[in-house]
């Protein structure tokens, strides 16, 4: 299970790692790659496609939930 699939991942505490014997090398560099913004204040064009484009259904019950053609 993807701990991304839930609602709020940042308040899921972490207890263990599995499967760190297939764990990639590049994984430790995360720490020293530039960091580049993905959220709409970085990138509010590209936002705002995504947006216009997103048939995600949404995390609660709908009374009708049909995507856009």
């Amino acid at each position: 299970m993807s701990i991304g699939a839930f609602d709020n991942p940042a308040s899921i505490p972490l207890n263990y790692q599995l499967g760190m014997e297939g764990r990639l090398p590049q994984m430790d560099q995360f720490e020293v790659l530039d960091d580049f913004g993905s959220t709409e204040d970085d990138m509010p064009e590209e936002a705002a496609r995504i947006r216009a484009s997103n048939n995600q259904h949404p995390d609660h019950d709908t009374e009708d939930w049909t995507p856009k053609a």
